[in-house]
């Protein structure tokens, strides 16, 4: 394809797989012992049905092969079981992180009830600890938030957002667990037909030259398709992180949406609602919820590409999570509102940087090098097909017309390769 890209220059941040060749053609090299036995002794050991029908048998589990290796399902495999186990280390992180957060609002409130039972006010004007961010808002009324004040709503929100981390990470780990299982039944089929039709190939005794021919190219298969599944990965994740990227961007458009909607209604605690009939914390909610799920999916997009990023960076990340902790803060005056919405405008500027960034890459240097190698794997896949088609029309020449029609009808291969010469 003329390709100028190697895959040095790709990111490493691949994990090992087993090439589908390896699996296919595994039991193909122990069958010599097998080829020697009294089935293969004789074209006479086995009657013409019996060899009619396991040529036909061949046909058809390689034409089942080819339908279920479609959606490269090895590789999409492997990338969803290592999302999957990243969500149960998120979950386990997020768990610890929520009693951590829960623990210092404790400590926090408990520290301030003391200081109002050693003032002047007595007992009667103690705050209570509160647990959700409405309660807070409600009790705290219209007034100006002084540092405290706006150190428990932050503090209380914190703990919410995690709590929302926490139930979309449960969320995601049940769709991935279901892609996961589908995958895992897809792969056993896999696994079951080659097993068969290394069975059939094996009944219909494949001698011994055969078997040292195709050895070096079975080799190199191998190779090919370790290479290729490894590209393959690499593709399928930034792939994935694409997608993630376009979610993020679409979400940042809906918080500059609902942050217009929430500047027409003057406080969060009062009755009065916006124009859709929404009140500000309702709609302060939903902007909270959107940045979650962006801060979930660029996160995920670091996990992805497994690299550091031009955009969105680990140092410019922790601005978009202060932001989210303040965001109630924020709403609360047209000043504080105007200079969240510009650093929401900037990330999602970035945003939409990091999307191109990857589409860019996936374009220019990814999908070449994997189309390359995905035609050197074709290439060889067909080569050890055709030797093989030649070697039971020389062995079975009384049926290879039968054959020869079976797989053309397959369009597996063209005649030319095999009837070859015999």
């Amino acid at each position: 394809m003329g390709c100028s890209h190697s895959t040095s220059e790709l990111p490493d941040n691949s994990i090992p797989l087993t090439p589908i060749s390896s699996l296919k053609f595994a039991s193909n090299k122990n069958s010599t012992s097998m080829s020697g036995k009294d089935i293969g002794n004789s074209e006479g050991n086995l009657e013409m049905d019996k060899i009619r029908h396991l040529l036909k048998e061949y046909i058809e589990t390689e034409r089942k092969i080819q339908i279920l290796e479609v959606n490269n399902p090895v590789t999409v495999f492997y990338v969803k079981k290592s999302q999957l186990d990243q969500i149960d280390i998120n979950i386990e992180e997020k768990m610890k992180n929520i009693e951590s957060l829960k623990q210092n609002l404790h400590f926090n409130s408990t520290n301030r009830s003391s200081k109002t039972r050693s003032g002047t006010r007595g007992t009667s004007n103690r705050r209570k600890f509160e647990r959700s961010v409405h309660e807070v808002l409600i009790n705290m009324g219209d007034k100006i938030f002084g540092q405290e004040e706006q150190e428990i709503l932050a503090s209380t929100n914190k703990l919410e957002i995690a709590l929302t981390e926490l139930e979309m990470h449960h969320q995601e780990k049940v769709l991935l667990g279901n892609d996961v299982a589908q995958l895992v039944t897809i792969l056993s089929e896999m696994s079951e037909e080659y097993k068969k039709q290394d069975y059939i190939l094996s009944e219909l005794g494949l001698d011994e030259n055969f078997q040292t021919a195709t050895s070096d190219e079975e080799s190199e298969l191998v190779d090919l398709e370790s290479a290729r599944i490894t590209i393959s990965e690499i593709f399928e994740r930034w792939r994935e992180a694409r997608n993630e990227l376009l979610e993020a961007s679409s979400q940042f458009s809906m918080v500059l949406v609902n942050i217009e909607e929430s500047s027409k209604t003057p406080t969060i605690e009062t009755p009065i609602v916006s124009t859709n009939g929404r009140g500000q914390y309702e709609i302060g909610e939903e902007i909270r919820d959107r940045l979650v799920s962006i801060w979930q999916a660029l996160h995920n997009v670091q996990f992805l590409v497994g690299r550091d990023l031009p955009y969105c960076t680990d140092t410019e990340l922790p601005i978009l999570e202060k932001a989210m902790t303040y965001l109630f803060i924020d709403l609360r005056t047209h000043e504080r509102r105007k200079h969240a919405t510009n650093c929401y405008c900037a990330f999602q500027r970035r945003t939409l940087a990091l999307l191109a960034w990857v589409e860019k890459t996936i374009e220019v240097v990814i999908q070449p090098i994997l189309a390359l190698k995905q035609e050197e794997v074709d290439e060889k896949t067909k080569l050890l097909s055709q030797l093989r088609v030649k070697n039971l029309y020389n062995k079975y020449w009384f049926v290879a017309v039968e054959y020869c029609l079976i797989a053309l009808m397959s369009k597996k291969l063209p005649a030319e390769s095999i009837m070859g010469e015999s």
